[in-house]
């Protein structure tokens, strides 16, 4: 969302951040750019209440468009506006999903698609996403769009070549989670580390299986190997400092974090999940492996660990191919066909 709002606010338009419960780490980056951010009064916890303290802050802001991402804004967005009118003024509702949806709650499915109709757009990040969208039917059949996310590759500049006989670093960026599959990764790398030693890992992010990952390498005898670099607003070093990346995601949309390691080149190992084969393909810069899967991820690494023409030719394709199909200036001009505009207007972004 901050690459998003700056690249819509260069294109002309005035974004704005209301934030439901706490700013977040990501708040004095957007004020850095001089994108208003606000956190809705009271910091209110249920339905009713946020929708409410939502309703209020949206009166004041005025907008043209009000534009929601995931689960918790799409319904306080669209229950704040049933709740009290901000506007005599049209104002036109977009959403966004950004990953798996669930309907183990029929409760809040049905909600969420009495809410869904309000929206002028619906939106999913893959192919993949809008599927379970349509799926669950949230929002009309009729408003159901897909807007891939984008990454600028001018922030990533072409990385340095390589010796020959270095040893193969890899890197892994995202929340530290279940879901993520770190602990299959590091299930990987004590199998491919028995057919070469040499290879290092970097973990970057943070997240609340960080104790038990660490405790698994500790228990497996690589923790030597594997660096927890913690969470990191700037990705870039140890995107430059990589030879792979590896995403042994369980469930993804696309990952903003494989776009950002494709446009600097780098070659990718990945599971066959989610959004993720939109991303990549035969010559598209990796290798595709199935979930839950550790045998399949360490034969993958030491693919490229023995390929070194492998890994510089994925890595080009790689870059190319973010160039080509995931710049963010598309998914700009994406989101402003969504939300209706011929040119760049306004517009409000709930996070």
């Amino acid at each position: 969302m901050l690459d998003l709002a700056g690249a819509q606010q260069r294109a002309g338009m005035q974004p704005s951040v209301v934030c439901l419960r706490t700013a977040g780490a990501l708040a004095p980056l957007f004020a850095a750019q001089g994108i208003p951010v606000e956190v809705l009064a009271g910091s209110p916890r249920g339905v009713l209440p946020t929708a409410w303290a939502l309703a209020k802050a949206l009166r004041s802001l005025a907008p043209q468009i009000v534009h929601a991402h995931n689960v918790s804004a799409q319904v306080a967005v669209a229950l704040s506006r049933k709740l009290m009118p901000w506007s005599a003024n049209r104002v036109r509702l977009v959403y966004t999903e950004h990953g798996k949806l669930s309907d183990a709650r029929r409760s809040l499915l049905m909600l969420r698609r009495w809410l869904g109709r309000a929206f002028d757009a619906v939106i999913g990040v893959s192919k993949d996403v809008d599927a379970q969208l349509r799926l669950l039917r949230i929002g009309r059949a009729d408003r159901h769009h897909v807007v891939l996310n984008g990454v600028d590759p001018a922030r990533f500049p072409p990385r340095s070549a390589r010796a020959p006989g270095d040893p193969l670093r890899l890197v892994s960026v995202g929340r530290l989670s279940h879901v993520k599959g770190q602990d299959v990764l590091v299930d990987a790398m004590a199998t491919a580390l028995k057919a070469d030693p040499t290879l290092a890992l970097v973990l970057v992010g943070a997240g609340p299986t960080r104790a038990a990952l660490e405790a698994q390498c500790a228990t497996l005898g690589i923790a030597g190997r594997i660096q927890f670099a913690g969470a990191q607003q700037d990705v870039r070093p140890f995107l430059e400092a990589a030879d792979l990346f590896v995403l042994p995601s369980r469930s993804e949309g696309i990952s903003v974090a494989l776009l950002e390691a494709m446009a600097a080149g780098l070659p990718v190992v990945a599971t066959r999940v989610g959004g993720t084969p939109e991303v990549m393909g035969p010559g598209s810069g990796g290798l595709l492996v199935e979930p839950e899967r550790p045998d399949a991820l360490a034969e993958a690494i030491l693919t490229f660990s023995a390929d070194r023409d492998l890994l510089a030719r994925e890595g080009r394709a790689a870059r190319s191919r973010v160039a080509a199909a995931f710049s963010l200036d598309n998914t700009v001009a994406a989101y402003t066909a969504c939300y209706g505009l011929s040119a760049p207007r306004a517009a409000a972004v709930p996070a």
